[in-house]
C-alpha cells in the first residue's frame, strides 16, 4: 500500500510519456488516485467516440513506482483498444436477451484482459522494450 499523493506524484511523472508511447497522446484521459470499487489495482472506462477516457489507479494495490507504472500503462493499453468497444455496443443493442448479453460480456472481459496483456508480454519482450522508469 502507498500514500495517495506519493501515487499522484508517480503518475503526474510518467503518464505524459507513456500516452505518447502508447499512441494515446490525442485522448482526454483523467487519472483518479483513489480507491476502485472493485479489489483491482486500476480500472478503465474509454469511449473511442469521444475519446475520453477515465482511470483510477488504487493506492492501497499499489507497491512501488513500478507497480503504479505497469499499472498506469495496463490501464492505458485498454484505451488503446477500446475502439473495439464501438462493436461490443453495436452488439448490445441487437441483442435482447439478458442471458445473452452476459455472456458476451464476460467473454468481451476475458478476450479484452488478454489482448492486453499480450501487449504487455510483447512490449516487455521486444527489442523495443519501453524503459519507463528512465525519465
Amino acid at each position: 500500500m502507498m500514500e495517495a499523493m506519493d501515487v499522484r506524484a508517480i503518475v503526474d511523472q510518467h503518464a505524459p510519456r507513456l500516452k505518447k508511447a502508447i499512441g494515446i497522446e490525442r485522448w482526454d484521459v483523467r487519472i483518479t488516485v483513489e480507491r476502485c470499487p472493485e479489489q483491482v489495482k486500476g480500472q478503465c472506462e474509454a469511449d473511442p467516440r469521444y475519446m475520453i477516457a477515465e482511470i483510477q489507479i488504487d493506492p492501497e494495490h499499489a507497491e512501488d513506482e513500478d507497480d503504479v507504472v505497469k499499472t498506469l500503462r495496463h490501464e492505458m493499453l485498454h484505451v488503446l483498444v477500446s475502439q473495439f468497444e464501438v462493436y461490443r455496443a453495436a452488439v448490445h443493442h441487437l441483442v435482447d436477451s439478458e442471458d445473452a448479453l452476459n455472456a458476451i460480456d464476460e467473454v468481451w472481459t476475458f478476450a479484452t484482459e488478454n489482448v492486453v496483456h499480450n501487449i504487455e508480454t510483447a512490449l516487455d519482450q521486444s527489442s523495443y522494450n519501453l524503459d519507463y522508469m528512465s525519465t
